[in-house]
């Protein structure tokens, strides 16, 4: 019988942010735009029961009756750069659906900052013309340079815009033309987006119509970053929503494009920082820790599915490092995390423009540390966790670029 089985090697991923959180969209082919792992793809279907007493032992009624429909999508990828500094990488919005707010990054010359503490700092606003121009500053500058922004009202930067920086006074000019530099993932604290999903497996006979469906709206979820010396770094993420459909019909016609040995993000010829200090590791794992919830509504409008959508009611990201053995000369970690010192962590995947992961944590506080044994050699095993410094939801960041 054609249908009765299918290809997880066929598996295929749509998804679409929300106008409304838990008001699915209607998919459509451009909405598959990653490759998604097979052995870390899965739609496990949850539901909520109610006992039914009545029924007793009576065989002619259903013992428990269903009275919601939650799920959970799991997705897994090699990450991939997009190829152009001024257009999202895939990944984009199944980032978005993790509680991370999208920005695209401009770049301006910039004269030195002055009349306040002479310092342009990551995660400060700017101004320009008593808010025709409003934007935030996306990395730190000590002085005249390039400046990093993120526009919000009015547009870019131009030539002889002065800026006002912050609240401490200082002021800078703007210099030439702006550029594009890249796009920036962040998390947020408020203002979730929740995606609609679909999971489509193509039947073992590949015949029309009978390819199997399932759906979901108002997924939101939490996410893990793996980087493994020498190999290809893994996302993977698991998200809650609400079961709208599991049905037979037809996959989206899209053959996607295989990642290039330039576009996949591959921990090798790096750069790796860990409170200014380069280090060597073995495997990075960046892990989000979102607490995901998802919101009862046993009115008409969660309808049969009895809920609104989920949403993120905290994160509490770590940072597991394991480098090769560093000097306590040029690295005590030990006296790091006795004193509470908050240390920077960057790793630099990628060299060429269109092609590069920036992951940035500028304040992290050494949680953990000990030593493992790896191939006969001893290693350091390091736990951070990421605070937010001077600003909010500054406490990490993905910058493609």
């Amino acid at each position: 019988m054609a249908g009765e089985k299918f290809s997880k090697d066929q598996v295929q991923v749509a998804a679409a942010i929300e106008d409304v959180n838990g008001t699915a969209e209607t998919l459509t082919s451009a909405d598959v735009e990653v490759r998604f792992l097979p052995d870390g793809t899965d739609f496990v279907y949850e539901p909520d029961r109610t006992e039914n007493n009545e029924a007793g032992d009576d065989l002619a009624a259903a013992p428990e009756c269903v009275v919601g429909r939650p799920c959970t999508v799991e997705l897994a990828t090699q990450v991939q750069t997009s190829g152009a500094v001024a257009t999202k990488p895939a990944l984009g919005r199944y980032l978005i659906g993790c509680g991370h707010v999208e920005e695209q990054v401009k770049s301006i010359a910039i004269g030195a900052p002055a009349g306040g503490d002479n310092a342009i700092l990551v995660g400060e606003t700017y101004d320009v013309g008593g808010g025709t121009k409003t934007g935030l500053i996306a990395v730190s500058l000590g002085g005249a340079g390039t400046l990093l922004y993120v526009p919000q009202v009015g547009g870019d930067l131009e030539d002889l815009d002065v800026l006002t920086i912050g609240t401490d006074g200082d002021t800078a000019t703007a210099s030439g033309a702006s550029a594009a530099y890249g796009w920036r993932y962040r998390p947020r604290s408020a203002g979730f987006k929740a995606l609609t999903l679909q999971r489509a497996m193509r039947n073992d006979k590949d015949t029309a119509a009978l390819d199997a469906l399932d759906r979901a709206r108002g997924c939101m979820g939490s996410m893990v970053l793996n980087w493994e010396s020498k190999t290809a770094s893994r996302w993977s993420a698991t998200y809650r929503g609400v079961k709208i459909a599991s049905v037979d019909g037809d996959r989206f016609d899209v053959v996607l494009p295989a990642a290039t040995c330039v576009s996949l993000v591959k921990l090798v010829n790096a750069t790796i920082q860990l409170n200014s200090v380069a280090i060597r590791p073995q495997a990075i794992t960046f892990t989000q820790n979102a607490e995901v919830d998802l919101l009862d509504d046993p009115t008409t409008t969660g309808g049969i599915e009895g809920y609104e959508s989920a949403d993120i009611a905290r994160r509490a990201p770590t940072l597991a490092v394991n480098p090769f053995r560093v000097p306590h000369s040029e690295l005590d970690i030990e006296s790091l995390m006795e004193l509470g010192t908050l240390v920077p962590f960057v790793v630099i995947c990628g060299t060429t423009a269109g092609d590069i992961l920036e992951f940035v944590s500028p304040n992290n506080q050494v949680i953990s540390s000990g030593n493992e044994e790896r191939s006969r050699k001893e290693v350091r095993a390091i736990e951070l966790q990421p605070k937010r410094g001077s600003f909010l939801d500054h406490d990490y960041w993905f910058l493609f670029r």
